[in-house]
């Protein structure tokens, strides 16, 4: 067996590499399709500080007063859950749809002029 050359291994395993590289390929792209289509949630938006601060003009509190908003009012409240409100509400029109504060709410910490933003959640 003098002068045979062995096969290289590209020429030996040429069928699983490729096999093994077209694998890994559509794992990763379907990892990546499966990401995508379980991202549901609606992104933040946030209000212009114009619109935040209550100076708009009247056509658009006028167009406020029609569109309802869904707050979510939790913690120390008599009744926490999700209620519907018209757009342009102040927290305090949502502590009274929760039936008020409860007794053992932190009444240190409140800022009650604010209004309610779309799709915003506050840690306090």
């Amino acid at each position: 067996m003098v002068g045979t050359e062995s096969p290289s291994i590209w020429q030996t395993y040429r069928i699983p590499l490729i096999l093994g590289a077209v694998s890994v390929f559509v794992i990763v792209f379907s990892l990546i399709l499966l990401v995508k289509s379980t991202q549901t949630q609606i992104p933040i938006q946030f209000s212009s500080n114009k619109d935040a601060l209550g100076d708009s003009n009247q056509s658009s509190s006028s167009a406020n007063q029609k569109k309802m908003i869904h707050v979510d009012v939790e913690g120390g409240v008599r009744a926490p859950g999700v209620y519907i409100l018209p757009a342009g509400s102040r927290i305090d029109d949502a502590f009274a749809k929760a039936g008020g504060l409860s007794e053992e709410a932190d009444r240190t910490i409140l800022i009650r002029c604010c209004n309610v933003r779309r799709h915003r959640k506050t840690d306090r």
